[in-house]
């Protein structure tokens, strides 16, 4: 389905103005400069009781002026009126329910069955693309037939879409994502051909946290032709109720599950699997890292002395900072990344990279 025109969405709440809201992508034509058409493009949102944020998601989806769109919403159940905001927007979805589902991995599993589009992706129902989105993401892909994934920068912003951050991607190298742990790949905004998703696989269901790095893992154990853009294609929002602010022991659970599946799977080469303990060694600073950013101390402390006691104190500045930091408690914690935070506003034209996921 061809993109809806601004002129043809349901008016914007009031007060809202801006990018998905007052402002549009334009309409792209439906051929390349050859002549061959553009692919089409299914995008699947799952949801579940984001009705602050989920009207934002869908207009940045249906404005992106692309000719060849399929776009999927798969709701969990929503009691918040989330419902009522995907009926309003229904003539331009190729298909949406709401059902009870076994979490947003199953969901967006769902989703990519349904799918006939060429190129996949999924965006979180409190996440935006940006604009012209689509047209940079599906170009790199047109532009070699061998790459079957891009992406690129993301900005994260709080629940008022307010104090933008930028996080960089980087260039998909499989013994950085296996062995060191590093994400280079900021979910949102990512494009895949279909034959990349029918050779990896679906998500897997028990990954609610640490999915998409579970999922860019296989990709580097199936092999994959990657391009990184180094533009903005997508704003992920951070806020109070997201999931990545909680529930940090399970992501920290699902990380370690990442790396005992990478290391058992067949697929990893085998001068690969000569650095299981480095490799375990990451997964105890990545740990380390997500408890701190959870103010628990004392996981942080368990975590940090486990790199620490590995790695006898090589390449360790980041594990004694965060050792130090949570020797005080949760309090001290807490003061430190204030600190922190206050130091990083008042340094100018500065930009951020967070630690892999």
């Amino acid at each position: 389905m061809r993109c809806p025109q601004l002129n043809e969405l349901p008016p914007p709440p009031s007060g809202r103005k801006g990018w998905p809201w007052t402002e549009e992508s334009p309409q792209l034509p439906a051929t390349r400069t050859d002549g061959s058409p553009l692919p089409r493009v299914t995008v699947v949102t799952p949801s579940y009781n984001q009705v602050d944020f989920l009207e934002e998601t869908i207009r940045s989806v249906l404005l992106q002026g692309y000719p060849d769109l399929e776009y999927i919403i798969m709701d969990g159940g929503s009691t918040d009126g989330s419902v009522e905001i995907i009926q309003k927007y229904a003539p331009w979805l190729a298909y949406w329910v709401s059902e009870k589902d076994g979490g947003q991995a199953d969901a967006i599993n769902k989703g990519w069955r349904r799918a006939t589009g060429e190129v996949l992706t999924w965006l979180n129902s409190d996440d935006t693309l940006a604009p012209e989105s689509l047209k940079v993401t599906v170009t790199a892909l047109g532009d070699d037939p061998q790459v079957e994934l891009v992406y690129g920068n993301v900005t994260t912003v709080d629940s008022d879409a307010q104090k933008p951050r930028l996080i960089h991607g980087s260039s998909f190298v499989p013994e950085a994502v296996l062995i060191q742990g590093r994400n280079p790949i900021p979910q949102p905004g990512f494009l895949m051909k279909r034959r990349l998703w029918e050779r990896v696989g679906e998500l897997d269901p028990q990954m609610h946290f640490c999915m998409d790095f579970d999922y860019w893992s296989r990709m580097a154990l199936q092999g994959v032709r990657a391009v990184y853009l180094d533009c903005v294609l997508a704003h992920f929002r951070q806020h109070a109720e997201a999931k990545t602010s909680v529930q940090h022991k399970i992501r920290i659970a699902n990380r370690l599950r990442v790396f005992e599946k990478v290391f058992a799977s067949p697929d990893l080469p085998l001068d690969y699997r000569e650095h299981y303990a480095t490799a375990r060694n990451q997964v105890a600073l990545t740990a380390a890292y997500i408890a701190y950013k959870a103010s628990d101390a004392s996981l942080t402390r368990e975590y940090a002395w486990e790199y620490l006691r590995r790695a006898r104190l090589r390449s360790a500045p980041s594990a004694i900072f965060l050792l130090f930091s949570a020797s005080g408690g949760r309090w001290i914690m807490q003061m430190v990344k204030r600190l922190l935070v206050l130091a990083r506003r008042h340094r100018p034209n500065t930009s951020e990279s967070e630690r892999s996921n």
